[in-house]
C-alpha cells in the first residue's frame, strides 16, 4: 500500500498532505467569506470588487468539491499520484504551499 512518495526532499503521509491542501483551501475560502461579510453594502451586479469576492469563493468551492471528489476516488496505492495532480492543477495555492504539501 502507497502510504508515502517522495517528491523532490520531503515525504510526509497521503493523510496528511490531504488534511493540509484541504486546510489551506478551507482557510482561504473563510478570508473571502469574511471579506464577502464585511463588504459596504453592494449595489447588485455593480460593484466589481464585491463581485470579485463572490467569484473567488465560488471558485474555491469548485476547488474544495474536487478537492473532495478526488479524496473518495484515489485508491491506497494511487493517493500520491492524485495528490500531486490536485497540486499541479490547482489555481489557489501558491508555489510555496504546494512545495509545504509534497508528499
Amino acid at each position: 500500500m502507497d502510504t508515502h512518495t517522495t517528491v523532490q526532499t520531503r515525504t510526509i503521509p497521503v493523510d496528511v498532505a490531504w488534511k493540509r491542501i484541504r486546510s489551506l483551501l478551507k482557510s482561504k475560502w473563510d478570508r473571502v467569506q469574511e471579506q464577502i461579510r464585511q463588504y459596504p453594502t453592494p449595489i447588485p451586479a455593480c460593484d466589481a470588487d464585491f463581485n470579485a469576492f463572490l467569484q473567488e469563493r465560488e471558485h474555491l468551492s469548485e476547488e474544495l468539491g474536487q478537492l473532495d471528489r478526488a479524496m473518495e476516488r484515489a485508491v491506497p496505492g494511487d493517493a500520491a499520484r492524485v495528490i500531486d495532480e490536485f497540486l499541479r492543477t490547482s489555481r489557489h495555492l501558491s508555489d510555496a504551499e504546494k512545495r509545504q504539501i509534497t508528499v
